[in-house]
């Protein structure tokens, strides 16, 4: 790759204000990390004046920009071709051919005419490339790719429908794979496709620090996933929400949550454990996939998509891995829940790229927290952890196996090919790529099927590998690869400092500590310790004061007395009033008993002590008899 990173203007939020920025790109196929979700950048596609095709691996997402306010009158979405009879292809592409013939007629008003944008799922890009081939358009046109990490984490299960997509991308001239997460740049130089691309990643932060807001992820290594699910909701449950924040002094409930699970079957084990409704959740996974209708069907729900600005959103939401990049969530109040397990035969989370898109997914700056979440994860468990050697001796046996079966294929011929192939098919729908590396691609001139290896399916595996074994190898190495993502700050470690033990006066030093040294920072302890740092740590700092909690301390018990001191003035002032008045002569031992009779009947956890009353009066020392005596001068207001 050809990597080159360049500045975003301070004061740019979205991509559309950046005039010069298109200019930038160039032409050709580039790698465009645009490093933050939200920022515009599939809006800016869609409403320059350059006809484009944006390609998604994720329907959902098409569906959404085609119904939105802002795009549903300028776009034009091919519906899936997957599994379409041929009738129905064939309407859908007649659809298209009016749509541009449309496109090219110019508006009266302008004498212009509209530029094409054209929304495609990337298993049907190539009934597009046809239609507009057909009509000699197809040079003119410019691809987005969008969420292109997808091209490597659907490879698992998918693997013949991603390489196939990216072989008619090559019928493309002008393509921008777009992304808003890192990717490791190993893997890309692995890829052919990648290899020698261009590759431009925004930098948000160098003329503008402050600008890029990190999320705040609360870790938790745990024993069972499924156990940790069942609290979450057990608590909404009993408390009407799922967290808590503290913003200026003011409480937030978190009255919404979402779930980010590894699959339909763990969604729906949690719905019925936990005796949910269809009312009450959201059940976003892939709607292409028949096993996961019928599953949820049999338990009396459907597959939901995501619900919009305004409308009353559902308790629960549960998004499977397959179903959240790109899409825009509304919640007026959600909290992210993230389970991840790589003990599991799918692909594990992988956070250096998923945590980024999962915290992204939450649109409304409204939701105080939108960048608040959990990570509940399992370590990888021993026997599942393998020696680099031996899998790269599994990699080698299975691209020997590829090779043979290529060299094979070319020896058949006629009605023995079309068998092969659809034997491989068969075998990848039934146990994925268990043995080999083999796909078939359709050749762009000739149209005839074409055996590859499929290295993306290779460097999936050899990435799922690398998770496992690395990523979530043990609990250090989970933390370290998400503070690459949230930001180490010292914040971070004041967190940390609080997971670590449970010690009340151990947590109230370190977070009188904390604000000593970064005072300026005491409003975001408050609004990004969600789950860590209980409230009553903030109300004893902001109530009582550092100068106060050392002196009792950092006690809970004596800073507890105090707070209720400290809430009870206006009745203590009441009762003390009444019964003490200007002129009156009081021992010290009177004074401590009528006081400490007061502080009883209060179920003040105080002693009292006869200078307490220099708080409403001013005493003069008197010594009448020989006894230590004040007398109550001027009323203190």
């Amino acid at each position: 790759m050809k990597k080159t990173i360049v500045k975003v203007p301070s004061g740019i939020r979205k991509l559309s204000e950046w005039t010069d920025f298109l200019r930038m790109i160039p032409q050709d196929k580039v790698i465009l990390n645009k490093r933050l979700t939200g920022c515009g950048a599939t809006t800016l596609f869609l409403k320059n004046d350059r006809p484009i095709i944006l390609c998604s691996h994720r329907s959902e997402l098409l569906l959404c920009k085609a119904e939105s306010d802002l795009h549903k009158n300028d776009v034009h979405l091919f519906k899936e071709a997957d599994d379409m009879g041929i009738d129905a292809l064939a309407n859908n592409m007649s659809r298209l051919r009016c749509y541009l013939d449309h496109c090219n007629t110019p508006i009266a008003s302008f004498g212009t005419s509209k530029s094409p944008k054209i929304l495609v799922t990337v298993d049907s890009l190539h009934h597009v490339i046809d239609v507009l081939d057909s009509r000699h358009e197809l040079e003119r046109f410019s691809v987005v790719s969008d969420e292109m990490q997808c091209i490597f984490t659907d490879a698992a299960f998918k693997g013949d429908v991603v390489l196939n997509y990216l072989q008619s991308l090559r019928r493309i001239k002008n393509v921008i794979f777009l992304s808003a997460t890192p990717y490791l740049e190993n893997y890309l130089d692995e890829i052919p496709e990648f290899k020698d691309l261009p590759y431009i990643e925004l930098d948000w932060e160098s003329d503008e620090p402050g600008r890029v807001v990190k999320p705040d992820i609360l870790k938790k290594k745990v024993k069972s996933l499924r156990n940790e699910i069942d609290g979450i909701i057990a608590k909404y449950k009993t408390l009407g929400y799922f967290e808590t924040k503290t913003i200026n002094g003011v409480p937030y409930k978190a009255e919404q949550a979402v779930f980010y699970l590894n699959s339909v079957d763990d969604i729906i084990s949690a719905i019925k454990r936990n005796d949910l409704l269809q009312s009450e959740c959201n059940v976003m996974c892939s709607k292409t996939n028949d096993k996961n209708v019928a599953k949820l069907k049999k338990v009396g729900f459907q597959i939901g998509s995501p619900q919009k600005e305004g409308e009353q959103h559902k308790t629960y939401t549960f998004v499977t891995r397959c179903a959240f990049e790109g899409v825009d969530l509304y919640h007026p109040s959600g909290y992210s829940y993230i389970f991840a397990d790589p003990n599991l035969n799918n692909l594990a989370l992988d956070i250096s790229i998923d945590i980024e898109q999962i915290i992204g997914r939450q649109r409304l700056d409204s939701n105080v927290f939108k960048y608040n979440a959990t990570m509940f994860f399992k370590t990888t468990k021993n026997k599942i952890l393998e020696d680099i050697q031996d899998f790269y001796q599994h990699v080698q046996s299975k691209i020997e196996l590829t090779q043979s079966e290529m060299a094979s294929f070319s020896n058949l011929s006629g009605q023995a090919r079309s068998y092969k192939i659809g034997q491989v098919k068969s075998a990848h729908q039934q146990s994925g790529f268990m043995y080999d590396y083999l796909s078939f691609c359709q050749n762009e001139v000739t149209k005839e099927w074409e055996p590859k290896k499929n290295f993306l399916v290779m460097m999936s595996e050899i990435r799922a590998w690398d998770i496992r074994n690395n990523n979530f190898a043990d609990e250090i190495q989970v933390i370290s690869a998400m503070d690459q993502v949230c930001s180490k700050s010292p914040l971070s470690e004041l967190l940390e400092k609080f997971e670590s033990t449970k010690d009340f006066t151990v947590r109230m030093k370190a977070y009188c500590d904390f604000l000593a040294t970064f005072p300026y920072l005491q409003n975001a302890v408050e609004q990004k310790s969600v789950g860590v740092i209980d409230y009553e740590f903030h109300q004893f700092y902001r109530t009582l004061g550092p100068k106060r909690i050392k002196a009792n301390l950092y006690q809970r018990s004596r800073l507890q007395n105090e707070m209720d001191c400290d809430f009870g003035l206006n009745k203590i002032e009441k009762q003390i009033r009444g019964s003490f008045h200007v002129g009156d002569v009081i021992s010290y031992e009177d004074a401590k008993k009528r006081l400490q009779k007061i502080y009883d009947d209060l179920s003040l956890k105080k002693t009292a002590k006869a200078t307490d009353l220099e708080s409403y009066f001013h005493l003069e020392r008197t010594r009448p008899g020989g006894v230590n005596s004040v007398r109550l001068e001027k009323k203190i207001e």
